[in-house]
């Protein structure tokens, strides 16, 4: 009897041990499929873990999206902002793919520079774009765990003003277009002025405003189409009760940081990805001898403010980037 009782208990035992198993084992392939799926999951806490997909090749990157003429009401500088024609705006910011082919095509000199001017700035230790002695290519990179990542689809930054309109300017050579913008003597070309041509150019910040608010199609939300900053926008709060961006690529005081993959967020009302977070924006808009940038970065603050700032025509930052309109 006692025999009995132990075989028993063996028994038991080994179909318990078998179960855990099994569960272990389709639990491990229930997370390798959610990995799979490259969905973006958000977390409140951002200590905790986040599965983004770092490999995603958008087949709509380069497309832009058509905003209709109309009015709307900006809510951050809480005044209503009328366009009085549609335009078409890239629905990601520029990424480094496309910009290291302008790169190549439009013959910029190896320094970055282009007519005299600078582009981008191939120097800093943050650039992912190098030179080879024969062409610019995006640099190997690796993520927070030291697998090797494809910075193809990442926005382009470090970016100067200069190189934002030439590759405006290449755009549109490259679609037939008239260029936009003067090569020569560089000047700057006002805002009631540059929405009366057809090429591609850079958004002035009441079309950038517009855009992001959803024009139209605007729901009222703060942030690109919503409340929550982190559906929608890459950036660091401070006080790292928020945000998201510590899950991303570059390090700094032992805090991985950086820009991530367009689009893996939220898009607003009218399917425009990554209006906030992420890269500032180079804009047409002057003020105070520079030029207007918006939308704030992977490395802000708080979003919840007044997020624009300008910068002297020729300087450029390690998260400025840009995103390309067209008068419709």
């Amino acid at each position: 009897m006692k025999k009995t009782l132990k075989t028993l208990v063996i028994i038991i035992l080994l179909i318990l041990i078998s179960c855990g198993k099994n569960s272990d084992k389709t639990k491990s392939n229930n997370q390798e499929k959610t990995i799979e799926k490259n969905v973006v999951k958000q977390e409140k806490n951002p200590s905790k873990e986040v599965t983004y997909d770092i490999t995603t090749k958008k087949e709509d990157i380069g497309k832009t999206v058509t905003v209709e003429k109309g009015e709307t009401y900006y809510v951050l500088e809480k005044e209503n902002i009328s366009i009085p024609y549609d335009f078409e705006i890239g629905k990601y910011e520029v990424t480094n793919k496309e910009f290291v082919t302008f790169l190549n095509k439009y013959k910029v000199l190896e320094d970055g520079t282009f007519n005299g001017k600078p582009i981008f700035d191939i120097t800093s230790k943050h650039c992912q774009i190098g030179y080879n002695g024969k062409e610019f290519f995006i640099k190997p990179w690796k993520d927070n765990k030291g697998r090797d990542i494809d910075l193809s689809d990442y926005p382009v930054m470090l970016v100067h003003w200069y190189g934002a309109i030439t590759y405006c300017n290449w755009l549109s050579e490259k679609n037939g277009l008239d260029k936009v913008y003067d090569e020569t003597n560089w000047t700057d070309i006002k805002d009631d002025e540059i929405i009366k041509k057809n090429g591609y150019r850079l958004p002035t910040k009441n079309e950038w405003a517009y855009a992001m608010q959803g024009g139209i199609k605007s729901n009222g939300a703060k942030f690109a189409g919503n409340d929550n900053p982190s559906e929608v926008a890459w950036y660091e709060d401070t006080s790292m009760a928020d945000g998201n961006s510590s899950l991303s690529t570059r390090e700094k005081d032992g805090i991985t940081r950086g820009t991530m993959p367009v689009g893996l967020l939220k898009p607003n009302s009218l399917g425009i990805y990554d209006m906030i977070g992420n890269v500032w924006e180079w804009t047409n808009t002057d003020f105070n001898e520079g030029e207007i940038l918006l939308g704030g970065c992977w490395s802000n603050g708080k979003l919840n403010r007044f997020f624009w700032l300008y910068e002297v025509i020729g300087y450029t930052g390690f998260n400025f980037g840009f995103r390309i309109i067209k008068t419709k």
